[in-house]
């Protein structure tokens, strides 16, 4: 297919058709100018593009959103999912960095509403695919900051300091049990005995090495969330170089971590965690950031940078 230019226009013309036939492959009309060197329809010869575009880009989303489609059914997403193709198209060739809007956008569609939790089991899913393409960084090893830091520093100096954590890691707070939801639709555990009127947050990160240290909850305080931590603790993909795991967290952990990852001091973080949970102990929580890989620096205030 190719588009005839006005002589002394090609530039500004081919760039007209090329916006009229992204516009086109979203409403479905032919797009002006377009013609068919062996004569036959254009506008069949162009639905077929369509189409293959659709089905193509309908199946990245399912390869993305595995848990989504469990949910809902093949059928259904794959209507679902080629409505959000033509709402959203790709803006950039790179495919994987395609995707990231599918979970707002279930926010507005009716037909899903029956899954309230929906749109956060697609954000738990699109953290970890962002975790997998994340840049890399090497983790800080608890016993490399101890011999760093002799003497110890005094608990002033650490109460205002600040951790720069992995670029893999997110942190999914939902009001949802998303992560017995996600856990369950991978075939990781069963619903069965899950506390599913119970929010749920998750900490998603990349680890360096298929043998990295398995996932831990930092509050796991029942049994049901020790039941979604056995199940989600040992997550790919799984390259043999990498592997993707989802942390089951408390909602005072993830506040703290969440603030932290946002540039707050340890005391800054700690203050914000204590007001969700008058318990909550930023020594545990710091402990399992270390072992998790998920710390990359600790900066204490007057170090040179």
């Amino acid at each position: 297919m190719t588009a005839d230019f006005p002589v002394g226009l090609a530039t500004d013309s081919a760039t007209d058709f090329a916006a009229d036939f992204a516009a086109a492959l979203r409403s479905g009309a032919t797009p002006r100018g377009l013609r068919v060197h062996n004569g036959s329809d254009a506008a069949c010869r162009f639905a077929v593009h369509r189409n293959h575009l659709v089905v193509s880009l309908t199946q990245a989303l399912a390869e993305v959103y595995p848990a989504v489609r469990a949910v809902v059914g093949e059928a259904f997403f794959d209507a679902m999912a080629a409505r959000h193709v033509l709402a959203h198209p790709p803006r950039s060739p790179v495919l994987a960095a395609w995707g990231g809007e599918f979970a707002g956008w279930l926010e507005g569609f009716e037909p899903a509403a029956a899954w309230p939790w929906l749109p956060d089991v697609a954000r738990l899913e699109w953290a970890r695919v962002y975790s997998t393409h994340a840049a890399d960084a090497a983790p800080l090893a608890a016993a490399a900051l101890a011999a760093r830091w002799q003497p110890w520093p005094a608990p002033e100096r650490l109460a205002a300091s600040r951790l720069r954590l992995h670029p893999s890691l997110t942190v999914l707070a939902s009001c949802h049990a998303v992560v017995s939801r996600w856990a369950a639709h991978q075939g990781r555990s069963r619903l069965e005995g899950a506390r599913l009127d119970a929010p749920e947050c998750a900490l998603v990160l990349r680890q360096g090495s298929a043998d990295a240290p398995a996932a831990v909850a930092m509050a796991a305080a029942d049994a049901a969330r020790a039941t979604a931590t056995e199940a989600a603790g040992s997550d790919g993909p799984d390259t043999g170089d990498f592997v993707v795991v989802v942390l089951p967290l408390g909602a005072a952990p993830a506040r703290f971590v969440r603030r932290l990852h946002e540039g707050a001091t340890l005391a800054e973080a700690g203050a914000d965690a204590l007001v969700l949970d008058g318990a909550f102990d930023a020594g545990p929580a710091l402990a399992h950031l270390l072992s998790a890989g998920a710390v990359v620096g600790w900066d204490l205030p007057g170090d040179p940078s």
